[in-house]
């Protein structure tokens, strides 16, 4: 995918408005100069690269509602087996104290 214009971004997914040309501030494209002249790479911060990856989730989301309805079910399956498992090993020393007591 070819680098963002100045007006924006060339993904008609993504709002201009999220990606940060601009050099202060440390939005998305912006980069500091190293000593040979040659830009490094870009410095990122934490509310550009959510406002980010919102967007393309956002713009993913309405595509393919369905495929976003899978990994969501998914997430909450796999959640909630974990907290489960996790629940069942802090009460596991309870449940072998209580059959100990009871043979």
């Amino acid at each position: 995918m070819p680098p963002p214009s100045e007006e924006g971004s060339t993904d008609a997914s993504i709002p201009p408005a999220i990606i940060n040309t601009s050099t202060h501030g440390g939005g998305l494209a912006s980069g500091l100069m190293d000593s040979g002249g040659s830009r490094s790479p870009a410095v990122l911060n934490v509310t550009d690269v959510l406002l980010l990856a919102w967007s393309y989730v956002h713009a993913n989301a309405q595509k393919s509602p369905r495929r976003t309805a899978a990994g969501v079910g998914t997430v909450f399956i796999v959640v909630m087996f974990i907290g489960i498992l996790y629940n069942a090993v802090l009460r596991s020393p309870v449940i072998f104290l209580r059959l100990a007591e009871s043979q």
